[in-house]
């Protein structure tokens, strides 16, 4: 028992040091790479690649002998441990190149050792386990518990462990420099219980003459191809999934440590419940259920539907089409002597996973097309499914009219076309009617339902242009709505699913600011009132360029700056073929210029006192970057901005409440602070495409908003100091709400009285 007990500690802290230090990682690379989503994805890659590694090096040491492979990884502990402690810390510098092979070869540098070491525990640990069990291969054989595989589980419940703690216990605790610094507390003690593997194995084996028995993990096992294909293949289509919902959601709500862990924990449950000697979930259930989850999220992806009440949704499908895949898995496993062969092409299934998401999809597809892809696998896998030639009849019709709708998106977008869709929804059901007795059509006409609404343009009126590079999907599209004083047509643009900027396509009225920026709202109010001595000298930083509506306010002779870290949006702005507000502020001779790169890295190249007003209006989709928004940040934005500036940012988010983080922020840097909800909007205005939107308006001194500081809108503002967000610390999961902005304007308004 004593033996079991050291072994399941030591598999499972290695495992959860391995799953600790991939968002401690991630997350010290995320500001510097302006706080993409991709970042996680990009680091998933990594960290798959590694394990993929690490399971070939376990394999060939373990050909040489379990005791000598583990005894090997004692060393490596020790050796990679002194280099772990005796370097220094990551240090911030400006990414060059391609964001993609910047990262992949920073995290070889700074991660990979320590990774490459954790990733040959597990099975080191279990092969050793299985060599020292017995000295008799009939009492091995005999004896259940010499089975390897529920190590496997054990392993994948210490990753767990690791992974939920970080968001949950150690992100809110400690600071990133202490997580390290614990994180390197956990190594050595890792390293002391593989020592103490070894010594055991080695005590209990001694003068023992033991026989190799088929449980072995050095015997050597014929592996089919076809099987180890098989086994990949059900890795890669889950790793696939958790990637592209991790994806669609960290660009709707916020790419941090608290949405990476979600996904990956569910992946890790479906893992654990697969492999368990117990049975968890009933076998075939996941199977049943999958198809019918599919059906069902089909529509909502057809109807855009990916909005974060829509996420138990997605949540439900990916954990049961990942169960599914798992559960095959586990049934085909080998015996321990192909114990490591297995985990290779569970980790090349996995690391083929992240090849797909991270390289080939942002490359192949213009939007996240992957997710809704790697369902389909997920299904058409675990159903095991052998069509005929007469199944494939009807998925061919559906995935054609996906096909003309992509064609023609004028069709798509009009009446007719939704109900076309609504038509196919109604032939899914079918399909699942179908299901108990033709299960290989029914899994078919599904995966071409989901494949076709991949395929379907989407809402938000027809597309002009569609683009996806590291930092997320931006769209284009022209609008045409119905009023009382005849047809608006209005061009909007769009970053993943939030609208971003709209300009009116008559002529009469494209300068006019729309959306989240109309002049009756904060931001026009702030600048029109509030930004002191406009003219030659006035400055104006501008963080995120978005359509570039903010320019229609620049004057004659002012100098605007715009800092931008998405090569895409730029063009975007700056294409006068599709929004002209930077081109004409330009006209009006107004000085204006875009600076690539993340801004906090952009704005320490800024001299001292160097803006009047600055605006924060960063966002991917609906997420605001979480660095922008930290001590550290604000005290570069207080730097460049002059006495006597203002600065503003929108807040506006569907899932966090920031209002008590920016009042936190302007506290500690002895500023004040101002929530400005611009909630009330006449019909009238919401058809001219202006938006509801929450402001912060941040300033050393109420006397600075001049006419406005007498404003009844402007409400003031409290805060802790748990609300404090640092580079090294913020608990997003403290500001996470379900409250509707008007009711969280009620609740300021009460605290104001």
């Amino acid at each position: 028992m004593t033996r079991t007990i050291l072994y399941t500690v030591a598999t499972g802290l290695s495992a959860a040091l391995l799953f600790v230090i991939e968002p401690l990682a991630a997350k010290r690379f995320l500001p510097l790479l302006g706080g993409s989503p991709s970042v996680w994805t990009t680091c998933q890659l990594f960290f798959q690649a590694a394990l993929t590694v690490g399971y070939l090096l376990a394999h060939g040491a373990i050909r040489l002998g379990s005791r000598a492979a583990a005894a090997g990884q004692t060393v490596l502990f020790a050796v990679v441990g002194g280099l772990l402690i005796l370097g220094g810390s990551i240090v911030d510098e400006t990414p060059t190149g391609a964001p993609t092979i910047w990262l992949l070869t920073r995290l070889t540098r700074d991660v990979g050792p320590v990774f490459l070491v954790l990733s040959m525990t597990a099975p080191a640990l279990q092969a050793l386990y299985v060599a020292g069990r017995s000295a008799s291969a009939a009492q091995v054989d005999r004896d259940q518990s010499g089975d390897p595989y529920w190590l496997y589980a054990a392993s994948n419940a210490g990753a767990l462990a690791g992974l939920l703690a970080y968001p949950f216990v150690i992100e809110p605790i400690l600071a990133l420099d202490d997580q390290r610094r614990f994180w390197r507390l956990g190594w050595m003690i890792c390293g002391v219980l593989v020592a103490a593997c070894v010594a055991e194995s080695l005590w209990t084996r001694r003068g023992v003459d033991v026989t190799i028995s088929t449980r072995d993990c050095s015997r050597r096992v014929a592996i089919a191809p076809r099987a180890w294909l098989k086994w990949a293949a059900l890795a890669a289509a889950p790793s696939s999934l958790m990637l592209g919902l991790t994806t669609l959601v960290t660009t709707d709500v916020a790419s941090t440590p608290l949405f990476w862990v979600v996904p990956l924990a569910i992946y890790l449950i479906t893992m654990i419940a697969a492999f368990a000697h117990r049975v968890v979930v009933p076998r075939g259930w996941a199977g049943r259920v999958s198809p019918w989850l599919l059906a069902a999220l089909t529509p909502a992806l057809g109807f855009g539907m990916t909005q974060g009440y829509w996420l138990p949704l997605h949540l439900a499908a990916f954990a049961a089409a990942a169960l599914a895949c798992h559960e095959r898995l586990s049934a085909s496993r080998p015996d321990p002597g192909g114990l490591t062969l297995f985990y290779v092409a569970i980790a090349i299934g996995g690391a083929a996973g992240g090849v797909f998401n991270s390289l080939v999809a942002p490359a192949v597809f213009d939007r996240i097309a992957e997710y809704p892809a790697a369902l389909v696998c997920c299904v058409v896998l675990a159903s095991g499914a052998r069509p005929r030639g007469s199944d494939f009849v009807l998925p061919a019709v559906v995935l054609a009219l996906g096909g003309m709708s992509a064609l023609w998106p004028e069709l798509a977008d009009s009446p007719l076309g939704y109900v076309a869709l609504a038509g196919g929804c109604g032939v899914l059901a079918l399909q699942l009617k179908m299901l108990p007795k033709r299960p290989n059509r029914a899994v078919l006409g599904l995966a071409a339902g989901m494949a076709a609404c991949g395929l379907w343009p989407g809402v938000g009126g027809r597309v002009i242009l569609r683009e996806r590079d590291f930092f997320g999907v931006v769209r284009v599209s022209d609008s045409e709505r119905a009023g009382p004083a005849g047809v608006v047509r209005s061009r909007l643009f769009f970053s993943g699913g939030t609208l971003h900027g709209t300009q009116s396509l008559d002529p009469s009225l494209r300068g006019e600011p729309l959306t989240y920026y109309r002049r009756a709202g904060p931001v026009g109010q702030v600048v029109e009132l509030a930004l002191p001595r406009r003219g030659v000298e006035t400055r104006v930083a501008v963080v995120g360029l978005g359509a570039g509506t903010l320019a229609s306010y620049a004057r004659s002779d002012e100098h605007w700056s715009f800092f931008e870290i998405d090569p895409s949006v730029t063009q975007i702005a700056l294409n006068p073929a599709l929004f002209t507000y930077m081109s004409d502020a330009q006209a009006r001779g107004v000085d204006l210029s875009v600076i690539h790169g993340d801004a906090r890295l952009s704005l320490r190249s800024c001299a001292t006192a160097a803006f009047g007003l600055i605006v924060l209006d960063a966002f991917s989709s609906d997420a605001v970057p979480t660095h922008l928004l930290t001590r550290e940040a604000f005290a570069e934005y207080r730097r460049v901005l002059r006495p006597g500036g203002v600065a503003v940012f929108n807040i506006t988010n569907r899932y966090i409440d920031l209002v008590p983080v920016v009042a936190a922020l302007a506290s500690d840097a002895d500023w004040t602070s101002r929530a400005w909800f611009d909630l009330d909007l006449s019909p009238a205005e919401r058809l001219d495409g202006e938006q509801p939107s929450i402001w912060a308006v941040v300033v050393a001194d109420p006397a600075d908003l001049g006419t406005l500081a007498r404003d009844p809108r402007l409400l003031r503002t409290t805060s802790s100091p748990h609300d404090l967000w640092s580079d090294g610390s913020s608990n997003l999961a403290r500001h996470l709400t379900v409250r509707s902005p008007r009711s969280r304007l009620e609740a300021l308004r009460a605290d104001a009285k």
